[in-house]
């Protein structure tokens, strides 16, 4: 199956459609109807799980690595800490850019 794709119906969800139906729009709701054939789906738990530890575990190794040669390029502490959380959050967005889609429940045309 593709990445964020419809189980049901084969809709591809594109990037910025993934990002604002379940980043910018969902907060607490897992579940959303397919824009193509209102099928209801959710996030596959084992692949948002292993996504999680790719998205999260790896700035969180390089935090001190990555801070402590923004510095020696000449940045302050707060600039690099500031860039790091931006570049960790780009990082995070294209890691669950890349979630599957299980199907909930089936709508029939």
């Amino acid at each position: 199956m593709k990445k964020r794709t419809c189980p049901n119906c084969g809709y591809q969800y594109s990037f910025t459609e993934y990002l604002k139906k379940n980043f910018l729009i969902k907060f607490t709701d897992t579940s959303w109807h397919c824009s193509d054939c209102g099928s209801e789906l959710t996030f596959n738990p084992n692949r948002r799980f292993i996504l999680t530890l790719i998205g999260v575990a790896l700035p969180i190794v390089l935090n001190s690595f990555i801070r402590e040669w923004l510095q020696s390029v000449g940045l302050s502490y707060m600039i690099s800490l500031l860039l790091f959380i931006v570049a960790s959050f780009i990082w995070f967005v294209m890691i669950f850019s890349h979630d599957k889609f299980i199907l909930v429940k089936n709508i029939t045309n």
